[in-house]
């Protein structure tokens, strides 16, 4: 039996500009379809309002992750603006989302690849992770990323 081909690699890409992010609102939210958390709080419209209203507080941060060409998972990131001290990155929807999560079934490698880049962009950031549903796979490879990548303490209070 012929050896299987290699999957392919995964790249992750950081976008600090909402308004040219590589990805269309319906490829968006087709990933959103394919997530264990799948609410409004994950979709385009939702991210894309909550933007609109809070950007001068909130410096977008949002990461893509593909396989190929195929876009596998999303982090919809952000930086408090207000904070002093450390930079403070939190979900969009910081405080006005009811669930938040990363978007799509990133597994412990996908997640670590989105904080190793967060990590280029924005060192010494306190990741706030809040309101990730305990029925979340994300639970089960979190911390370990986190730790992986370098940012500890990771506070993320549970749902």
């Amino acid at each position: 039996m012929p050896d299987a081909w290699p999957a392919p690699a995964l790249t992750v890409s950081l976008h600090e500009d909402w308004e040219r992010l590589p990805v269309t609102k319906a490829q968006w939210n087709t990933v959103v379809a394919r997530s264990g958390t799948n609410t409004i709080f994950q979709t385009f419209e939702w991210n894309d309002a909550w933007l609109a209203v809070y950007r001068t507080r909130w410096r977008p941060m949002t990461l893509i992750a593909h396989r190929g060409d195929e876009l596998v998972a999303i982090a919809p990131l952000a930086v408090d603006r207000s904070v002093r001290g450390p930079p403070r990155v939190v979900f969009q929807g910081d405080n006005n989302a009811d669930y938040q999560d990363f978007i799509g079934a990133p597994d412990n490698d996908t997640i670590r690849a989105f904080l190793d880049k967060l990590k280029s962009r924005v060192p010494g950031a306190v990741i706030e992770l809040s309101n990730i549903p305990a029925t979340s796979a994300t639970n089960q490879t979190i911390a370990s990323a986190a730790r992986a990548a370098g940012f500890w303490p990771l506070r993320r209070p549970d749902k």
